[in-house]
């Protein structure tokens, strides 16, 4: 890449350039440090916080950064409120109407894992035959269930994409689920995508990457934003960026013959292709929208939740007429042991963190703080020390969190996300075959865009292996009905021994 300067100035060759519209590196992962005098040297994670074993490629790159995982507290009772009932439970499934969790796992949970593990490819299930992209997730409710299933889908689709189940169109969460391998591993912290954080926080992985990246010979330039990409004659791209922090800044031009684009489709829009982008690409930019989250992390004086034997993991089923009294969708021990460091992360999401962002910071606060309080009535629940909080629904190089999320009807769209436009090439974690929408994904996103590149530059370099479609669609089998029936049988043992 050349770095161009106005009028007759000198040209600069780059070699390999990596231009980030804000001025840090980490996109969705973002720590920070506390404000207090015991907080200041602490890392908390304001972004992406959590990676798990399944998740290979994050934990392998991990691994080579030599950052050290922390597995996530999760011992003691859970809270699970429905409403205005709040109980407690241990295990996976909190302890509501034994019908409604039966309903939840053997026609609502067995149904989505049943039909994901088939979607090794999407050709042919976007497909007007296969049905399931002219359904929201909320559809299947009616379609497949007795009850309302006791809110445990509701508080699923907030808690994993950040929206309503109305919103989400099913086939998109059909191949989410199967990017991850089911839903307990999207929903479960041991063994799940919860299992273990990172010391120093998870921002160090860019920062970590970009070391060596720069050692390399690479070079990165902060708060220069893409506004627009044009094709030159000879074949090249010519990338126009200005800095977002200052509007009188001159515009910086850039000249590449290959681009990767890391940014979530719906970020298509903020620049200008010339010429334009494939329709499909741009109708996918159109169609995308991203998830609702607002992240706060409570510090207290003492871990009052351990002291009574919680672990801290909160989920809250509510109707959407119930956020303005509880805001509150999930939450986890957020507690750094060895600094003496107590806090709860709590998260605000779909509807709820839509509602909560018109509000003012007090508001918000005093309302988690009320919700706590009431979760947690056998407990003390003092003043927090210090709340740490990011609205990502106001970032201006996301405009929400965590992920891209799919409408009904634009799945066909959405097969192109990874197709490469000539030389432009698309990675972001919304491009990702497994664990989709995680760090991982983001991970495997940026190997693939890597190889494709340098298979155009080079032949021997070989292109990623693609998934292969499946040849079996079918769901009901005799292996399978005897694993409802045990599974009933277990769950009814369960609730009446407990």
């Amino acid at each position: 890449m050349r770095l161009l300067s106005p009028g007759s100035g000198p040209r600069v060759d780059l070699g390999v350039v990596l231009l980030e519209a804000d001025a840090r590196l980490g996109g969705r992962t973002f720590t920070v440090s506390g404000e207090g005098e015991n907080t200041k040297k602490l890392s908390f994670d304001i972004g992406g916080q959590w990676i798990g074993k399944k998740q290979t490629r994050i934990y392998e790159l991990v691994k080579q950064l030599d950052i050290k995982t922390i597995p996530q507290f999760h011992q003691g009772k859970k809270v699970f409120q429905s409403n205005t009932s709040v109980s407690t439970y241990s295990g996976t499934i909190p302890k509501i109407n034994i019908f409604k969790i039966l309903d939840f796992e053997l026609n609502l949970r067995y149904y989505m894992d049943s039909l994901a593990a088939k979607i090794n490819s999407l050709r042919g299930w976007s497909s007007k035959k296969s049905g399931l992209d002219s359904k929201s997730v909320e559809s299947i409710l009616y379609d497949k269930t007795y009850s309302d299933c006791g809110g445990l889908l509701d508080v699923f689709v907030r808690a994993v994409w950040g929206t309503e189940p109305k919103h989400l169109g099913l086939l998109f969460s059909l191949f989410y689920i199967h990017s991850a391998g089911g839903v307990y591993p999207l929903a479960e912290t041991e063994g799940g995508a919860q299992e273990a954080k990172l010391e120093g926080g998870t921002q160090q992985i860019s920062q970590k990457c970009a070391e060596k990246f720069i050692s390399k010979g690479g070079n990165i330039k902060l708060n220069q934003l893409v506004v627009k990409i044009t094709k030159e004659k000879d074949g090249t791209y010519l990338l126009m960026c200005r800095d977002p922090t200052n509007s009188d800044a001159p515009f910086t031009l850039y000249r590449s013959k290959y681009v990767i684009l890391a940014i979530p489709p719906t970020q298509y829009k903020s620049i200008q292709f010339e010429p334009c982008l494939p329709l499909e690409k741009q109708l996918l930019a159109e169609k995308a929208f991203m998830g609702s989250y607002l992240k706060m992390i409570l510090l207290f004086k003492k871990p009052f939740w351990r002291e009574k034997g919680y672990s801290g993991e909160i989920t809250c089923a509510l109707d959407e007429s119930s956020f303005p009294e509880f805001p509150i969708t999930m939450g986890f021990d957020s507690s750094q042991e060895n600094a003496k460091s107590w806090g709860l992360v709590v998260f605000l999401a779909g509807t709820s963190g839509l509602y909560w962002t018109q509000k003012s910071t007090p508001e918000r606060h005093a309302a988690v703080l009320k919700h706590l309080r009431h979760l947690f009535k056998d407990c003390e629940v003092d003043e927090p020390i210090e709340i740490i909080e990011k609205n990502w629904n106001v970032h201006p190089f996301t405009k929400g969190c965590p992920v891209n999320c799919i409408p009904t009807g634009a799945m066909k769209l959405f097969e192109c996300a990874a197709a490469p436009v000539g030389n432009i090439h698309f990675a972001s974690t919304e491009t990702a075959k497994e664990w989709h929408g995680y760090m991982s994904g983001a991970v495997e996103a940026g190997e693939r865009t890597a190889f494709e590149v340098l298979h155009k530059i080079d032949s021997k370099f070989p292109l990623p292996v693609q998934h292969q479609p499946t040849q079996n669609h079918s769901l009901v089998s005799l292996q399978n009905i005897l694993i409802l029936i045990i599974l009933a049988i277990a769950l009814l043992a369960w609730w009446f021994l407990n």
